[in-house]
């Protein structure tokens, strides 16, 4: 990796609304660096188990509709499809909600209505009942889509 100059106060984009900024902080370019590897790999690490676990979910929850509730696989993606979707629109719709809330607690409310998701097929939407699995699913597609 490389190092090159930042923004300093010699390069403000247009962009920037300086009523937001309280003040300019100089810093190394190895700090800097660090700390973008260091964010990087987190963050990395965080999107990576929320993926594998959304494709664990549809995986098996498609698996489940079709092998025991015996729904045909496009009745199967039908069911699953308002969840794609609600997961589609929290992701746009977080954007602007971001730009008032700390990203940090958008993503740990996601997350936590992702735990909801899950929890609902735990303690018992996974039953006869196709609906359930359904609302679990929108409910966890919220949650990943606000986090994400």
């Amino acid at each position: 990796m490389h190092a090159f100059e930042g923004i300093g106060q010699d390069k403000l984009p247009e962009t920037l609304d300086m009523s937001v900024v309280d003040e300019f902080q100089t810093v190394s370019d190895k700090d800097a660096f660090a700390m973008a590897r260091r964010l990087t790999r987190e963050e990395i690490l965080t999107y990576t188990w929320i993926i594998v676990g959304l494709i664990g979910f549809i995986f098996f929850i498609s698996q489940h509709l079709q092998l025991v509730l015996g729904e045909s696989p496009m009745q199967a993606g039908l069911i699953l499809l308002p969840g794609l979707v609600v997961t589609i629109v929290a992701g746009l719709a977080v954007v602007p909600l971001v730009r008032r809330v700390s990203p940090r607690s958008v993503v740990a409310g996601g997350l936590l209505i992702s735990a909801g998701g899950y929890g609902a097929v735990l303690l018992g939407a996974a039953g006869e009942s196709a609906a359930a699995l359904m609302a679990a699913f929108v409910l966890l597609g919220l949650g990943i889509g606000a986090a994400e």
